[in-house]
């Protein structure tokens, strides 16, 4: 199993096999305080995908599980998360659109979903 990571400007994000995914801040060299570090609780099995908004606003996740939805999280305040449901089936992939408002999901039952992410809820999908 790959442990994925993904990185953005002043931001990475990691995941373990324990299935906890951790938000990393970079400090500015000049800066003497330590880089920020934030546990984003998940599952007992590890991460499947993660990807952050084009914009780095926002961090979408799916782990290798049953746990049918994916995660929406806030980087610049990890706590405030939503979720995402609509597959019947694991998620595979995650990709955002360069405007970073919509997000596209592909799981195991073969369909391709498109969220809109101010209505919380599958806008289309592809079969």
């Amino acid at each position: 199993m790959a442990l994925p990571y993904y990185a953005h400007d002043d931001f990475l994000a990691s995941s373990s096999e324990s299935g906890e995914t951790v938000l990393h801040k970079q400090a500015a060299s000049s800066d003497k305080t330590p880089p920020f570090k934030s546990l984003i609780t998940w599952t007992s099995l590890p991460t499947r995908c993660i990807k952050f908004s084009p914009n780095q606003r926002k961090l979408a996740m799916a782990s290798v599980s049953d746990e049918l939805y994916i995660k929406i999280v806030d980087v610049q305040d990890p706590l405030n998360s939503s979720l995402l449901t609509g597959h019947t089936k694991s998620i595979k992939s995650l990709s955002w659109s360069p405007d970073s408002t919509l997000l596209l999901s592909s799981g195991c039952e073969c369909v391709l979903r498109m969220w809109n992410l101010s209505k919380q809820h599958p806008s289309g999908k592809l079969a």
